[in-house]
């Protein structure tokens, strides 16, 4: 079943033609697709939604309390449900009124939890776009490689079957089709290792677009080359300090954290109950209307363990936030350097890879074929051509992998993949 996978994504990558099934797309295209489509990003919006139901129910005050009392038995009258103009009924509406604050705190909370609601998809956003364009770029250049491998196999392909005609016929020793052969399995195994790691790219990259097609990226030859620039490392600093989302979720858990630390200091505050009431025939009075108030006598409970336990949280949101701060710093040098090596790694590639190799490596080829140069000789070049392709399409590659590394810890579009 593997082998069949392989063979199907190695055609589809390397043919003359795309298997119908295949979903050209460039990175702008994949980012539209991925905001539509990705169903991650379209159910986290229901928690802005619910927040703002939060906001709305936080605003609504208490429902007042209706309380009636009618008789059920008149002993003196022997009656039940003595309820009419000489019996007994009552009846009392009570409200209760929040005080000390307390309304105001908890309409706040709900606020900021929205604000924490649209943080988090931002920072959902923000991961999801890296893994995008991580599998996307990825595949890319797999599929450099591979394209490589296929051509170096192909040619290998047919040296191998002319040389095992001219041992049918004596003219060469069978050790030098082995030794074709070794460095034909060589490459052969690379590249199925490659399909292997493509189609586990490719399923990352097929439920992030939400689509079963296979991904074929479209990027321009020398986009690397337009990442050829590097922004200050305190300019980073600033813009991921001002942009991450993961930073602002510290800072509103610490706004959180001194709200709570409020309203536990506001429940010391009792709520006062209003209460008006007619009661026809059981009081001092004949249909006598009564007003009266309940307030709790805050004695025992002064709620101090509470408020305790929400200064030691504030506390600890300080904490996290410094701790947080530290590590986008890090991230960022370390992305930063990781940028600085790349282009200074890409740039020597450059200077050392050329058309050259091509012309080079065709001439080897023909002359190999023409029996003026030797089987070992072809190899050991056949084999160091092979590696310094792999390595010049990584270099260019790394540039790519880095300035999205950059944009990922800085939450901006500092470096723009566009076709």
């Amino acid at each position: 079943m593997k082998t069949l996978c392989y063979f199907l994504l190695g055609t589809m990558v390397l043919g003359k033609g795309f298997a119908q099934d295949t979903l050209k797309i460039n990175p702008q295209e994949a980012e539209k697709r991925f905001l539509e489509k990705n169903l991650f990003l379209l159910a986290k919006q229901y928690d802005i939604e619910a927040a703002e139901a939060q906001i709305l129910q936080a605003k609504l005050y208490p429902n007042p309390t209706f309380i009636a009392s009618l008789n059920l038995i008149d002993p003196e009258n022997q009656r039940t449900l003595h309820i009419g103009s000489s019996g007994q009924k009552e009846f009392s509406v009570e409200q209760l009124f929040i005080l000390g604050g307390k309304r105001k705190s908890e309409i706040t909370l709900a606020q900021k939890n929205k604000e924490i609601a649209i943080a988090e998809l931002a920072e959902l956003l923000r991961n999801l776009r890296y893994q995008l364009f991580q599998s996307y770029f990825t595949i890319h250049q797999q599929n450099l490689v591979i394209a490589k491998y296929n051509e170096q196999i192909q040619v290998l392909d047919s040296i191998i079957k002319a040389y095992e005609v001219q041992v049918q016929k004596g003219n060469i020793p069978m050790k030098d089709v082995i030794r074709l052969k070794s460095a034909y399995l060589k490459i052969y195994q690379e590249r199925s290792a490659l399909l292997q790691e493509q189609i586990q790219q490719n399923q990352t990259l097929q439920i992030l677009l939400q689509t079963n097609q296979v991904i074929l990226p479209i990027l321009k030859e020398n986009l690397p080359n337009q990442m050829n620039f590097l922004p200050a490392y305190p300019e980073l600093v600033s813009l991921a300090l001002q942009n991450r989302q993961d930073l602002k979720l510290a800072r509103l858990g610490k706004e959180i954290a001194t709200i709570r630390v409020r309203l536990q200091k506001q429940l010391t505050t009792p709520d006062l109950a209003l209460q008006l009431a007619y009661d026809q025939r059981g009081g001092a009075f004949q249909n006598q209307i009564n007003v009266g108030f309940a307030l709790p006598l805050p004695l025992w409970n002064r709620n101090k363990g509470n408020i305790k336990i929400a200064q030691a949280e504030q506390k600890a949101s300080e904490i996290l936030i410094e701790q947080k701060q530290k590590e986008i710093e890090t991230e960022v040098l370390w992305a930063w350097q990781s940028m600085q090596r790349s282009l200074n790694a890409y740039e020597q590639m450059q200077k050392i890879f050329s058309q050259e190799y091509e012309i080079v490596f065709e001439g080897i080829k023909n002359n190999f074929r023409k029996k003026n140069i030797g089987l070992i000789e072809f190899v050991d070049f056949f084999e160091s051509y092979n590696e310094a392709i792999v390595e010049y399409q990584k270099a260019k590659m790394q540039v790519l992998f880095a300035a999205l590394f950059i944009n990922f810890v800085t939450a901006s579009d500092t470096y723009k993949f566009e076709n």
